[in-house]
């Protein structure tokens, strides 16, 4: 697999307070998936995951990397 690294920008407050909680806005997607159980939108969809935060799987996250409605992103 492919690591790709991320750049998150929190666009509503639930995005913000997540970034803030994990104390960076690096992140790397761990999964992709074409459909996901609790949403109907399209995907693909990327289980992500901050970088170098100890216990991250404390802070892991889908969002839809075409129109997430928490986030926007940067591949960097």
């Amino acid at each position: 697999m492919i690591l790709i690294k991320l750049k998150l920008t929190g666009v509503t407050a639930k995005g913000k307070q997540r970034i803030k909680q994990a104390g960076t806005d690096i992140w790397q997607v761990l999964t992709v998936r074409d459909k996901v159980h609790f949403e109907m939108r399209p995907g693909p969809w990327w289980f992500i995951g901050p970088v170098d935060v100890e216990n991250e799987t404390s802070f892991t996250r889908w969002i839809n990397s075409k129109d997430d409605r928490d986030f926007t992103y940067e591949i960097l």
